[in-house]
């Protein structure tokens, strides 16, 4: 099982009109049309820019205290998260990660999944 959380960092001069998103690195999860899904599906200030990883339980082991740590005061980000049978889901967080009773962040957040068909 695999874990990432990715934030935005810098800005990413646009030269068409294609949507992608951008990352730094490759991911573990997420193939390139699923990419372009997360991207079609960000707020628009965010579609264009460059996501990098902050925390992958690959590396950084399974940590609340860790990923907290990494991701602290960094936003808007994504949590993607592929489970034991290859499903993918995930969220997009407009506001930082962070414990709470109750609910915080925007509108612009979301969760989502990827359905795996078989054939």
């Amino acid at each position: 099982m695999s874990s990432m959380v990715f934030l935005v960092s810098t800005l990413v001069h646009i030269l068409s009109r294609k949507t992608e998103l951008k990352m730094m690195g490759e991911s573990e999860i997420i193939t390139p049309h699923m990419k372009h899904y997360l991207a079609c599906m960000a707020p628009e200030i965010y579609r264009y820019r460059t996501w990098k990883p902050l925390f992958n339980i690959s590396h950084d082991g399974v940590s609340y205290s860790t990923m907290f740590c990494k991701t602290k005061n960094l936003y808007p980000s994504y949590i993607l998260i592929e489970d034991i049978k290859g499903q993918v889901f995930g969220a997009f967080l407009s506001r930082e990660i962070r414990e709470s009773n109750r609910f915080y962040g925007t509108g612009e957040s979301f969760v989502f999944t990827f359905k795996v068909i078989c054939y």
